[in-house]
């Protein structure tokens, strides 16, 4: 079933996103445009003035809005492709910035502000990569992409004691007899260790792991996806 698209929902929001974009001081909107199946989008360009050198440092982006916004926070891409994608540098693939883990919810989705909140991260995120092309180091904290980010974030909140704990669970519940991910049981002890199945413990909490699990290939072995874990990405920056 498709979602009616937020700004069909409510024009004044929608004129309300065009007004922001256009005060943020940092942001020069160079134009929002609807695409053939009605997604939003706006492009414009992120600038800021370098501390010691004053020289001006400028990026062109451009902001996709899900069908869900605000619920959802949009994304920004490095319009131009100017940039090297670089799971160190915190650019993907698909020249998205990596701002942030949106399990963490550090956006304030459904927010007035939202866009202005996301525009702050990406000049954040700007600044932090042109410190990261000229020394080649990632300056400041940083985070795990995928799975692990997860896991490091269940681990914070208390909802496993420790990485070995999860992997091992997921070892034993979440793998066919090939070794391959497969979608964990929902009646399979909770790994908190309290001795409930996870419908009734953490499942709500542990919802983000079988996302994950869900969204890689079903070819996928077990080596592949935890393996590898200090080759993994980490997420661009925490707020």
């Amino acid at each position: 079933m498709n979602t009616i698209q937020w700004h069909r929902l409510s024009t004044a929001r929608l004129q309300r996103e065009r007004e922001l974009l256009t005060t943020i001081p940092y942001f020069t909107l160079e134009r929002t445009m609807l695409t053939p199946t009605s997604d939003f989008t706006a492009t414009g360009t992120l600038h800021y003035f370098g501390r010691r050198s004053s020289k001006q440092h400028t990026l062109r982006v451009r902001l996709e809005y899900p069908r869900t916004f605000p619920r959802e926070s949009p994304r920004v891409y490095d319009h131009e492709s100017v940039l090297k994608p670089d799971p160190n540098g915190h650019l993907l693939s698909t020249h998205e910035l990596c701002l942030t883990l949106p399990e963490r919810g550090e956006f304030s989705t459904g927010a007035d502000h939202l866009t202005r909140e996301v525009l702050d991260a990406a000049l954040l995120w700007f600044h932090k990569r042109h410190l990261y092309d000229k020394n080649g180091t990632w300056p400041g904290l940083a985070e795990r992409h995928g799975i692990f980010a997860i896991i490091d974030l269940l681990i914070e909140r208390g909802v496993i004691p420790d990485e070995h704990t999860i992997i091992e669970w997921i070892m034993t519940h979440a793998l066919t007899q090939a070794g391959h991910l497969t979608t964990p049981d929902r009646y399979a002890p909770c790994p908190c260790g309290s001795g409930k199945r996870v419908r009734f413990c953490h499942g709500n909490e542990l919802d983000p792991i079988y996302k994950r699990l869900e969204r890689m290939p079903r070819a996928a072995h077990v080596t592949t996806a935890l393996g590898n874990k200090d080759g993994e990405p980490h997420h661009g920056q925490r707020y």
